[in-house]
């Protein structure tokens, strides 16, 4: 949107910070659903010949979609504070890939709470086991959260400054 001056334009508008951030982060997971759509729906279809456990497969699913909306969140706060789309792509990607083998880092000193506590695959493991856990769940909803406010701020600095 910046290199193409299309924020300007928006920055124009009587919109406010917020409402341009989640309009995009509402974007974002909008294109998402349909992937996570044919995602799920793939494995009803073995229902047809074997049965399969619905309270796992929901809860799976439950923890995909909060997966995917943190890690939509975490790129948007990037792009937010990033200049080139480029360079937001590889921090988004080298972030979750960070987020995701601080699981195993956490298998190199057990003793480091730390470490497994931020991994987003700790995180995640207990959904596919079909274990809701409160603390997994709160991890991805107030990450995302954070991540939106982050943008927020973000594109709310650079508005003003400019």
């Amino acid at each position: 949107d910046r290199r193409e001056g299309v924020l300007r334009w928006l920055y124009a508008h009587p919109l406010g910070s917020a409402e341009l951030v989640l309009a995009k982060f509402v974007g974002v997971v909008a294109v998402m659903a349909a992937y996570l759509g044919v995602v799920t729906v793939m494995p009803l279809t073995l229902l047809w010949g074997a049965p399969i456990d619905l309270g796992v497969w929901l809860c799976s699913t439950l923890g995909l979609v909060l997966f995917t909306v943190f890690h939509c969140a975490l790129g948007l706060a990037v792009s937010a504070c990033a200049r080139a789309p480029v360079v937001a792509a590889l921090v988004t990607l080298l972030a979750g890939i960070v987020l995701w083998m601080l699981d195993w880092a956490a298998r190199l000193d057990p003793e480091s709470v730390a470490f497994g506590g931020w991994s987003t695959l700790s995180r995640l493991r207990g959904f596919t086991l079909g274990l809701l856990a409160a603390g997994d769940a709160l991890y991805f909803l107030v990450g995302a959260a954070a991540f939106v406010v982050l943008a927020v701020l973000a594109i709310r600095f650079e508005r003003h400054c400019t």
